[in-house]
């Protein structure tokens, strides 16, 4: 196993493809809608703790910190779409091929908005059933409000939890046999040979409103006949510690020379990630 240290150390920058400069700019709204929540809930915790309603004020906390975290999450996405150097921790070798971790910090911060939320909700219902949180006031509105809702969103929490430890695994995992995203039932693979386009984007497909940093590839092995003969399978390449526009030019590099994937299975590809030899043209895409 070769080592992902071996990245770093140098200043290398990678250019960021032209399709990727300006997202980001839609996920304003969600970024003030989290912070919105965030600032009532911690103003509910200030005015609970000020009352001695302690067990309320702490699910209050816990509930800002979802919101939080959340924040902090869209900001290390944010920063992996447009991070232009590698991430020494983004990548390593092992069992004959390049694995692009996930990032570390944002699966923290991912599982911690979900046991957060499971925790504050499960208080919030305790403080209901010990009276401590009062919520007669909604019993006369169109709509009362149910306690049981603060168990089903923590069960949700829960499951969300649960699901983050299981699916957790490398983000992409490239080898001199092709591309694979995921892992067990959930995994997809290209082989480099079906692999017919490459190309950068800020949408998986026209319609989409997954902004993000995406790659999409034509396959070659589907029918000719069919309506679109090169349909477009996307990957999200901002799930990639070592950074979007950085695995962009990786995967790229290697797609036009099939004569050097074997530096995939050998360790040698580390080096052209140090050196920034993937980029041949730095005009093209940009």
């Amino acid at each position: 196993m070769t080592s992902a240290r071996e990245i770093g150390g140098r200043s290398v920058t990678y250019p960021l493809p032209r399709a990727w400069a300006h997202i980001g700019r839609r996920a304003r709204f969600g970024y003030a809608f989290c912070l919105t929540f965030a600032c009532i809930f911690l103003v509910t915790a200030w005015v609970t703790a000020r009352d001695h309603h302690l067990i309320v004020a702490t699910a209050a906390v816990l509930a800002a910190m979802t919101f939080v975290l959340q924040l902090r999450t869209d900001r290390l996405r944010r920063t992996r779409q447009k991070a232009r150097s590698p991430h020494p921790a983004g990548a390593r070798m092992f069992r004959s091929a390049l694995l692009l971790r996930g990032d570390d910090r944002e699966f923290a911060a991912d599982l911690g908005s979900a046991v957060c939320g499971m925790v504050g909700c499960g208080l919030a219902f305790y403080a209901v059933g010990t009276g401590e949180l009062d919520l007669s006031f909604t019993e006369h509105s169109p709509k009362p409000f149910s306690p049981y809702a603060f168990v089903v969103v923590a069960a949700l929490c829960a499951f969300e939890a649960i699901r983050l430890s299981v699916r957790r695994g490398p983000a992409l995992t490239v080898s001199p046999r092709g591309l694979v995203v995921g892992k067990g039932g959930r995994r997809a693979e290209w082989t480099w040979d079906a692999v017919t386009t490459i190309e950068p984007r800020g949408v998986p497909v026209e319609g989409s409103r997954r902004h993000g940093a995406w790659l999409t590839i034509g396959d070659g092995d589907l029918e000719p006949q069919r309506p679109d003969p090169l349909p477009l399978d996307p990957i999200r390449l901002d799930a990639a510690w070592l950074g979007a526009p950085v695995t962009f030019w990786l995967v790229d590099f290697y797609h036009r020379h099939p004569e050097l994937r074997h530096e995939l299975g050998d360790g040698r590809v580390l080096g052209r990630l140090a050196d920034g030899s993937l980029v041949e043209d730095a005009h093209r895409h940009v």
